[in-house]
């Protein structure tokens, strides 16, 4: 899913170092580069300053700054060539300080020091040292047998780039912070507690219900809407990890919530088990997917939270109930899809299939011809999506199968790869990004599809993240977006380095105009009066969301204005 990179071009380290600083400055930003980089600031520094009466820089006892070097570079040549050098950027707001060679640099009010154009510009074409141990990583893994790339794949880039998929975190206590992975919420707690048992997570719940304080949980971060926002307490549960207990026989497993789902994946594989869908990504907690109604794609396949045969959930009271289909009927399909609005879902029991492999085919062509087909390829495949790149204007289709066949099968083969299901169906995220995804009524799938594409090419066709199109069966969790009707779900994405709310905004009213649902952990700006009209048990979830947490432990601003509450 991530867009299409080019090459690039070599050299920028080299001119960028032979260049002058007001070269830099004529040529203008480059409105590719990331943002700068927070950098520590040194107040003893700062009192003294960077020149030194009598010295200068260095020990040759130079008296104040050096005289800047000629101008060189692109705008120099075109001075000599007669005509008009662009003119430099105006200078950013901000206090101003010189370098030991007398040149300005400039520092935030905040402590975040200016690079300038000439500096941003060569980060930019650097390649990222992560990006070029994935690539070796990547390198290494030809020679592996093809069903155990995958989870190779997984270390080598855990080895690489760390957490890659994660929240950040800094602090522990007052004055600590916390933000998703993808930079678009943030916020800081006054705690950031960790229980480490399901009985410390009850008192902990039981404490906040008795200091009136709002109580969050957090996963790994991979939502894109202020689910978790509080300055009350943000808790984890990294601690409550793994499977309690798992039948064989009987094909089910308890998993404890914080568990993430790529763990989960190998776990199961380990005791000859499997789950009968997962999402694009595994990166999530079992806790976090669930809450927010995490799918993958087949049209005769639910969400995750259909896959749940119990819940144990720890209520505003800290008491710790299990509920099911038989026990809390009610309390059981309102909580399997609650984003922790009802309490804390601590542990889940997963209804589950034998291990099996899948056969998955990709494959890139045209538009048109992908939607031709459309029908005939949902019906026909267990799994079916695609992604539509609008900048580059291909598709990429993607369909899985279940086999009996070994990876040699089709080793050699173009597109096609065999493997568990576990290492199948996720997909790697390198590029940070944030998201939007509605879901709408099967039977208006294409239509809708079909507006969103119209829109993109006549107002966004510089957009080079993809558009996702899946399928999802019903089920019957009160809030799931696939409740009681067939679903398609389309997501839009963008770059996260990139504004995002002007693309969303401009496409969300095609998907209100189709029924749609937003996807609870994603981009959306639905309120209470919006939703209450979507959800056939709307109003029954708000009315048992005040009598199991009358005090609104569990509420923060957003869910305030999603709720109605």
């Amino acid at each position: 899913m991530d867009p299409p990179r080019g090459d690039g071009r070599r050299g920028g380290r080299r001119r960028a170092r032979r260049h002058g600083a007001a070269a830099r400055a004529a040529r203008g930003p480059d409105l590719r580069a990331p943002p700068p980089r927070p950098a520590r600031v040194d107040p003893a520094r700062d009192a003294r300053g960077d020149l030194r009466a009598g010295r200068g820089r260095g020990a040759r006892g130079r008296a104040g700054p050096r005289a800047l070097p000629p101008a060189r570079g692109p705008g120099r040549r075109l001075e000599r060539l007669g005509r008009p050098a662009r003119e430099a950027p105006e200078p950013a707001r901000g206090r101003e300080l010189v370098r030991r060679d007398g040149r300005p640099r400039r520092r935030d009010a905040d402590g975040d020091r200016g690079r300038d154009a000439g500096r941003a510009h060569r980060d930019a074409r650097r390649r990222p040292p992560e990006r070029a141990r994935l690539r070796d990583a990547r390198d290494r893994l030809r020679d592996l047998p093809r069903d155990d790339r995958a989870r190779a794949a997984r270390r080598e880039a855990a080895r690489a780039g760390g957490r890659r998929c994660g929240a950040r975190v800094t602090g522990s206590g007052a004055g600590s912070r916390w933000s998703n992975w993808s930079g678009c919420v943030a916020c800081e707690p006054a705690a950031l507690p960790a229980p480490a048992s399901e009985a410390e997570l009850a008192a902990l719940v039981a404490r906040a219900g008795t200091e009136r304080r709002t109580l969050r949980v957090a996963g790994t971060g991979h939502s894109f809407t202020p689910l978790v926002a509080t300055s009350g307490w943000v808790a984890r549960l990294d601690a409550l990890a793994g499977i309690a207990a798992s039948d064989s026989a009987r094909l089910e497993a308890e998993v404890w919530a914080g568990t993430t789902l790529r763990d989960l994946g190998e776990a199961l594989l380990a005791r000859g088990l499997a789950q009968e869908n997962l999402g694009d990504v595994d990166v999530q907690t079992v806790g976090g997917a669930l809450g927010t109604g995490t799918h993958g794609t087949g049209v005769g396949l639910r969400n995750l939270s259909a896959q749940v045969a119990s819940l144990r959930l720890v209520l505003a009271s800290g008491e710790v109930v299990e509920c099911s289909a038989e026990r809390e009927p009610d309390l059981f399909r309102a909580a399997r899809v609650s984003f922790g609005a009802l309490g804390v879902v601590s542990a889940a029991r997963f209804r589950l299939l034998p291990a099996y492999r899948l056969h998955e085919r990709v494959r890139r062509g045209p538009l048109a011809a992908c939607l031709e087909r459309l029908a005939e390829s949902v019906a026909g495949s267990r799994h079916y999506e695609f992604f539509w790149f609008p900048k580059q204007d291909f598709v990429e289709e993607k369909a899985l199968h279940p086999t009996a066949a070994e990876p040699d099968a089709v080793a050699g083969a173009k597109g096609e790869r065999i493997g568990w299901s576990a290492h199948v169906l996720p997909s790697v995220r390198e590029l940070k990004f944030n998201e939007m995804e509605y879901s709408v009524p099967a039977e208006a799938g294409p239509a809708c599809f079909r507006a969103v594409e119209a829109r993109m090419r006549a107002r966004w066709p510089e957009v080079a993240w993809p558009v996702e199109y899946r399928t999802l069966a019903a089920d019957d969790a009160w809030l799931s977006t696939a409740s009681e009707r067939a679903t398609v779900t389309i997501s839009i994405h963008e770059d996260a380095r990139r504004p995002h709310e002007p693309l969303f905004s401009d496409l969300e009213p095609i998907f209100v105009e189709h029924e749609g649902r937003p996807h609870w952990g994603k981009w959306h700006a639905r309120k209470a009066a919006d939703l209450a009209r979507l959800y056939p048990r709307f109003d029954d979830f708000a009315r048992l969301r005040a009598r199991v947490d009358p005090r609104g432990v569990f509420l923060n601003d957003h869910l305030r204005a999603l709720l109605g509450a």
